[in-house]
């Protein structure tokens, strides 16, 4: 009774899943059966049924004849193939050839059941397809691709005419089309086809939905192939993200696969703290899934191919971090472990170990190159001869590269004729560099029209279409191969005009290669993810800027207006890490951001804070389980703040708009008054620069070389902190005798060791123009854009003269803070604590902080003091202050790290963070009466009127005026203080213009002329 109810059931089962196909009344009633076991995977048991239908079979018609035999070897088929399953199962696998041939004995019996269907007059189109369906996926399993692809195209002529676009099995195949021209290297067409899949997924399926997932993290593998890194990063973030949505056990294996794809992205990209945090969700993945009874690793192969791609991920690791002991130690480790190239078993094998040949390459290259040319000789044999037979294209190119470095230009060169030929069918990805290689190579043999040819193909492979050899190419002519290779591929171009220029003065190749520059620049800029610099970054970054400021220095001479343009991608490149937390704090209510994003981000700040506390806070040796704990919230909140970030980015466009425009030198010269100059410095790797950017003028300088200039910054650093005389050679170094000697205002944007040094102590302090500071072009821009009318000018004034038992009290703090609440109201909070500070802070207009601070090698540990406790500045990135100026009047405020792009990570950048438009910070230790003096002058000035650099020039004059002591007077006691950010006046200024007194008594002159003699006249 029990197996009659089954039956039944199975019957009903059927009935509603075959309905689609055909009336199922005009079937027998042992195939409808067959079928509903079939559908359910009972595929032994259908069998029985299908040879039971076929005893009967001749008393049917023709059609009906052949469909119960094509179904009858459509089963066999489906048993052959759900055996070769078992070579992933762990508890009963096969072996590899025992899979191969179980496939082919489907393919065998799928085959004959088309052939057998076919003289079938009135064909169910459904159940063909399903033949279709499993012909293609057999022949992908054993690798047959071309055939796989044809098979798969007659399966969407089949299911195109039968089934809309929006059946998920017409998308499914859509999708399945791409996965295999992926497979055949036709990555173009296999992204075309997964974007149309995901097109119509997400019109179909409910999101997130697994199948949406994978599709992005294949179309960001073609990405990759393809060269077009941003696209395939921004695939890769949403894949992830469903997935880790969904939190589902059956997708592990796909985001383990995502944070590997992820790995490699940040990796490549240089951002080592990223990457290492993703590997580190993913080897908790694998661990978590090798315990688990549904493991991803379904069998032996499998976890010893996952094995070496950890293993592979480490040294990728160590070699990024520097780490080559480390890496040499685990590439050793890797070689070793798979065996020699005749004994492979596996294609993997082969892949795994001519890459460490090649890492092996790379590392000895400088010292050894001997040594790295032989390793590539071996990566090239194990993928030319091993009979898995690896595409050494890029091996080939490898070795090309290192033959270059190595300045071996003729036997490159002999090797790249011999490589050219081999590129056809390549993607533009890797013929770009190809093609630059072996122009660099051309180009130092003196060949010059072979090298214009080639970085001409070079240009032409980068292009969206044709581009003939005069031509303009701008950035929206090129394809999306945004990496660093492609970088540096167009400064290699840009320094072969610009070399020929050089050399022959031809005004074209000036303006051809600098494009070129322009082009490089550009490209930068679209890699750049908006984070602080790291050290590849930085690197790439330098070297264009180099390449570019000799440009303008050219340029400069020839008065040039594209020098506008230089100092353009000098600021569209820089870090921007400080100016898009600022803008991000100022603005983020007005970027139509939804509350519960606001929310978000504002509960991750406060998380942040809550524990970089607790972790700074504690002695690293006291308790390292709650150090490591801490440390490990600290790193998942970064990186859910990241995450957060990326989807603002990608889903509001007017946060994208606000933080993603172009910087333009033309607007803040428009709204520059015409007593101000701006002084901007660049390092290159050998020299210094100097922008000098007027209202009405735009001017370059090559001030010198590095070294030269760094020591005498050097020295003047220490005869300042030694109180000792200062020389003036540094002034005529830094400060061109171009430079008008009536500017009022003076605006330095520092770089590299100037960052240290108050220009102030440069001049005579009568001649001394109002100085203030900025990190960049782009913030000073922005700082100076906020206008905050709030006309009781609130203070909240905060002193601490109960100190940390390490350090020395501060007995002039509480009379500064008394003195200057004479100017601005507000409130006093004296030996207050640091909850007090956090609380109160985002309710005024004024900050004033007098008390001790500590600098330390980490910028993030830099605090604070306010008794025994420190408010580091950790804690301070990640508040949201309202106050239109923080005066930081502590010691060493203005000292810290400097960070590549970024100038020095102080406790008063932090307050820059916390969108603070103004700081005054000390650069030193600051004599305590010294400073309590110089900060009553300033707020009196302020009071007065007078903008923020000249109240704190001033009141250095004033301090100046006032002490006797020649020892003093030094500029240890005065210069330390300066002013960073937006220098407009905190008051009106409410003293009459000397223009408006002329005025108004020539008036009452005129009126009482008029009043005297006009009279007399009547």
């Amino acid at each position: 009774m029990p197996e009659n109810k089954t039956l039944l059931l199975l019957c009903f089962g059927f009935m509603s899943f075959f309905g689609e196909a055909q009336d199922f009344f005009h079937k027998d009633s042992i195939s409808i059966l067959a079928d509903s076991l079939h559908n359910t995977e009972a595929y032994k048991e259908a069998l029985i049924m299908r040879k039971k239908a076929l005893k009967h079979v001749d008393q049917y018609n023709k059609d009906y004849q052949a469909y119960l035999w094509s179904k009858y070897y459509h089963t066999r088929a489906c048993i052959s193939e759900n055996r070769s399953y078992d070579y992933y199962n762990p508890k009963d696998s096969i072996s590899r050839r025992e899979r191969e041939l179980l496939l082919q004995d489907a393919i065998n019996y799928i085959e004959k059941a088309r052939v057998v269907y076919a003289p079938a007059t009135n064909k169910d189109k459904r159940y063909l397809y399903d033949l279709q369906n499993r012909i293609y996926h057999e022949k992908g399993y054993l690798g047959q691709w071309k055939d796989a692809l044809k098979e798969a195209n007659l399966g969407y002529k089949i299911l195109k005419d039968t089934l809309g676009e929006k059946d998920k099995k017409i998308v499914d195949l859509i999708y399945d089309i791409g996965y295999i021209n992926g497979k055949l290297g036709r990555y173009n067409t296999s992204a075309e086809y997964y974007q149309k899949s995901l097109e119509l997924y997400e019109k179909i399926l409910q999101s997130p939905h697994t199948d949406i997932a994978q599709a992005y993290l294949n179309i960001a593998q073609e990405y990759n192939k393809m060269g077009f890194r941003s696209k395939e990063l921004n695939a890769l973030l949403k894949a992830r993200d469903i997935w880790e949505q969904l939190q589902n056990s059956d997708d592990n294996g796909y985001l383990y696969r995502c944070y590997g794809s992820l790995f490699q992205w940040y990796l490549n990209y240089g951002d080592i703290e990223v990457a290492e945090h993703i590997l580190q969700k993913r080897q908790k993945l694998f661990k978590q899934e090798s315990t688990a009874q549904l493991s991803f690793i379904r069998n032996h192969e499998e976890e010893y191919h996952e094995n070496l791609s950890q293993s592979v991920d480490r040294i990728s690791l160590h070699l990024k971090q520097g780490d080559s002991l480390a890496g040499i130690k685990e590439i050793d480790s890797l070689l070793n472990r798979i065996p020699t190239r005749d004994k492979m078993g596996f294609k993997f094998e082969a892949e795994y170990k001519s890459w460490a040949w090649q890492e092996y390459a790379g590392l000895m290259k400088k010292e050894y190159p001997i040594k790295a040319l032989a390793a590539m000789d071996s990566t090239i044999a194990i993928a030319t001869l091993s009979k898995f037979q690896l595409d050494p294209y890029p091996f080939f190119t490898t070795k090309a590269r290192l033959l270059v470095e190595q300045e071996k230009w003729e036997e490159a060169s002999f090797f790249l004729e011999k490589l050219i030929p081999t590129i056809t069918g390549k993607e533009r990805a890797e013929l770009f560099p190809l093609y630059i290689l072996n122009g660099k190579t051309l180009q130092a043999l003196e060949r010059t029209n072979e090298a214009e040819n080639n970085f001409q193909n070079a240009l032409s492979e980068a292009c969206l279409h044709n581009v003939s050899r005069a031509g303009h190419v701008s950035y929206k002519d090129l394809k999306p191969l945004i990496s660093f290779e492609t970088v540096e591929g167009f400064m290699a171009m840009g320094d072969f005009y610009f070399d020929r220029y050089q050399k022959g003065k031809d005004n074209h190749d000036l303006k051809t290669g600098l494009e070129r520059y322009f082009l490089a620049s550009q490209l930068f800029h679209n890699l750049y993810l908006g984070d602080r610099y790291n050290k590849q970054l930085f690197k790439t970054y330098t070297s264009l800027m180099a390449r570019l400021l000799e440009c303008a220095h050219v340029l400069s001479i020839k008065k040039s207006p594209l020098i506008a343009q230089i100092v353009n991608e000098s600021e569209n490149n820089a870090s921007r890490l400080t100016w898009s937390r600022f803008m991000f704090s100022q603005h983020a209510n007005k970027m139509g951001l939804p509350k519960s994003i606001l929310e978000q981000e504002s509960d991750l700040r406060s998380q942040l804070e809550f524990y970089f506390s607790k972790r700074y806070s504690f002695p690293l040796e006291k308790d390292s389980i709650k150090t490591s704990l801490w440390e490990k919230n600290i790193d998942s909140l970064k990186w859910e703040q990241r995450k957060l970030m990326e989807t603002i980015k990608k889903d509001y466009a007017g946060y994208y708009t606000l933080l993603f425009h172009d910087f333009d030198i033309t607007s803040l010269q428009n709204e520059l008054k015409g007593n101000t100059i701006i002084l901007k410095y660049l390092y290159t790797q050998d020299e210094l620069f100097l922008f000098e950017i007027g209202k009405n003028h735009l001017i370059t300088h090559l001030l010198g070389k590095k070294p030269s200039l760094n020591t005498q910054i050097k020295t003047l650093l220490e005869a300042l902190r030694n109180r000792e005389h200062l020389s003036s050679d540094l002034q005529k170094a830094l400060l061109p005798e171009s430079i008008s000697k009536n500017v009022e205002h003076m605006v330095i944007i520092p770089d590299g060791l100037l960052s240290y040094l108050p220009f102030e102590v440069l001049f005579d302090p009568d001649q001394m123009p109002a100085i203030s500071y900025a990190p960049s072009l782009i913030l000073y821009q922005a700082q100076m854009a906020v206008k905050k009318n709030t006309p009781e000018n609130k203070m909240g004034a905060f002193s601490s003269s109960q100190t940390a038992s390490q350090l020395s009290t501060l007995p002039y703090a509480e009379k500064e803070i008394s003195q200057i609440l004479k100017y601005f109201p507000g409130d006093k909070h004296t030996h207050t604590g640091k909850e007090n500070f956090s609380k109160e802070a985002p309710n005024y207009d004024l900050l004033h902080i007098a008390t001790h601070s500590s600098v330390d090698i980490d910028p993030d540990r830099s605090a604070l003091f306010f008794g025994e406790e420190k408010l580091f500045a950790s804690e301070i990135y990640n508040k949201h202050l309202n106050a239109k100026m923080a005066v930081l009047s502590s010691c060493d405020t203005g000292s810290g790290s400097f960070k590549n792009g970024e100038g020095i990570m102080s406790l008063a950048r932090a307050f820059t963070y916390a969108g603070v438009p103004t700081t005054v910070m000390g650069l030193w230790q600051v004599d305590d009466r010294a400073t309590a003096m110089l900060m009553e002058y300033f707020y009196k000035h302020l009071k007065e009127g007078q903008t923020k650099d000249v109240a704190l020039k001033n009141a250095k004059l004033d301090y100046l005026h006032t002490i006797k002591d020649p020892l003093l007077r030094h500029p240890y006691y005065w210069a330390g203080f300066v002013v960073t950010g937006n220098t407009d006046a905190i008051t009106e200024n409410t003293a009459i213009p000397w223009w408006w007194i002329v005025a108004l008594s020539f008036l009452l002159g005129s009126l009482w002329t008029w009043k005297r003699f006009g009279n007399a006249g009547h």
